[in-house]
């Protein structure tokens, strides 16, 4: 895959990005909660929605392209992805022109 080093993210984009990633993880794995809600919410209710399941799973999988530093290009093509447009879907894992051939 052939990177356009100009267009990367810098530092601080991803420092706010990782930040989004990490906060939005640890509401969806409940985190921001007392030990004794997340006691009682998982007494109520054992069965999690597939939603909520699916964006647990993109959620980790763009900190995982994090780590190993591919976050921020396009899964398919390599293109490196708006800062904003990842500001606005930090899971994001292509661009605009692969979106459709990227499992989600």
């Amino acid at each position: 895959m052939m990177r356009n080093d100009q267009s990367r993210l810098n530092y601080s984009q991803l420092a706010v990005l990782n930040d989004l990633l990490r906060l939005e993880k640890m509401k969806l794995e409940g985190h921001t909660k007392t030990p004794a809600q997340i006691i009682k919410e998982k007494k109520q209710s054992l069965i999690v929605s597939p939603r909520h399941t699916r964006h647990l799973r993109n959620v980790k999988a763009a900190l995982r392209r994090m780590e190993v530093g591919t976050y921020g290009e396009c899964m398919s093509c390599g293109t490196a992805l708006n800062y904003k447009s990842l500001l606005a879907n930090p899971t994001r894992p292509a661009c605009e022109g692969c979106c459709p051939r990227v499992a989600v």
